[in-house]
């Protein structure tokens, strides 16, 4: 059933207790990918100021 995701590494990575924040910070480096994965979750995108 997790292989039909794109983000389907994470949710393997999540079950064993190994997600960390920067494998997140990795592979989601672009807004395009941040924007297709908040799309398939259903969730809206808050934008955040870089400092």
């Amino acid at each position: 059933m997790a292989n039909q995701y794109a983000f389907k590494t994470y949710l393997f990575k999540s079950k064993g207790n190994n997600l960390k924040m920067e494998d997140m910070e990795r592979s989601l480096n672009t807004p395009a990918k941040v924007m297709e994965l908040a799309s398939v979750l259903g969730v809206a995108v808050v934008p955040v100021k870089n400092n």
